[in-house]
């Protein structure tokens, strides 16, 4: 699929006939799950992740949604996007898409039969806006004003609040593409290796 991301109820998606990895892995016995975002069509159910490959899905199925209340706002689209499999799940109202989703991954993680191989890909909501109307949304705004208050800039303010626990930055690219640098992320503390950066 090229061209500009799916907007909200686009009826578009990766063809029907790719065969994409989860569907080539659980072939080969992977137990395979999706914790996060999909984002490649979900117009019709054979779009979605459990059509596709995946044995399990927890997360949303358009390109953001809203920390807190999990919906999609974007154009004339509004209304809750976060399911399990094809069940939308309102009983999650109210708490943190970061930590739904870790959390997710988690006991995936813990409850997975160790005897077969697994497939689990996690494609986060953090760290960008949850949707068209809202700027990014942190856990606790008072407590991220007070620990970042010497950044002068409120959005920059508000980003470093997202990410409250430290990262692992993999970058996948062409072999031409600029490298990470130490010199680029001058207040990070952690390692640079030749494709990711990992932060504490």
């Amino acid at each position: 699929m090229q061209g500009f991301p799916l907007r909200a109820g686009e009826p578009r998606g990766i063809p029907l006939e790719e065969r994409l990895l989860p569907e080539r892995l659980a072939q080969l016995g992977y137990s395979t799950h999706l914790v996060g975002k999909w984002h490649v069509g979900a117009h019709r159910v054979d779009y979605t992740p459990t059509r596709r490959g995946f044995a399990s899905h927890f997360g949303y199925w358009n390109g953001y949604i809203g920390y807190f209340d999990h919906n999609i706002q974007q154009g004339e689209f509004r209304g809750l996007d976060l399911h399990r499999d094809l069940n939308s799940t309102p009983e999650d109202r109210g708490q943190y898409a970061t930590d739904l989703f870790t959390r997710e991954a988690v006991d995936i993680i813990l409850s997975h039969d160790k005897s077969r191989p697994l497939y689990l890909q996690v494609a986060h909501l953090a760290v960008h806006s949850g949707n068209d109307t809202l700027q990014l949304e942190v856990p606790d705004v008072d407590a991220t004003e007070r620990r970042f208050s010497y950044i002068t800039n409120p959005r920059r303010r508000l980003f470093a609040g997202s990410e409250r626990r430290g990262f692992l930055l993999r970058l996948s690219s062409t072999s031409n593409a600029p490298k990470v640098s130490k010199e680029r992320l001058p207040r990070m503390q952690g390692q640079i290796y030749d494709s990711a950066a990992h932060s504490r």
